[in-house]
């Protein structure tokens, strides 16, 4: 996941949020953070830049 694009996105979601830093959340690096929430973000790698987006919740069926 090293790529100059993440180096990108960070201040971008600070500009949402300006307290947003993601030691915050215990990690040193915000590919770490990413790495770890693969369950949540999916990434799709392109050639020339690469595409994140959240993983759909699967609701459980009602009981």
């Amino acid at each position: 996941m090293r790529c100059s694009m993440w180096r990108r996105l960070p201040p971008f979601i600070q500009r949402i949020d300006s307290t947003f830093h993601e030691s915050s959340y215990g990690f040193s690096t915000f590919n770490e953070m990413l790495a770890s929430m693969g369950d949540l973000v999916e990434v799709r790698r392109g050639e020339f830049d690469h595409e994140l987006r959240l993983r759909p919740v699967m609701s459980e069926p009602a009981a």
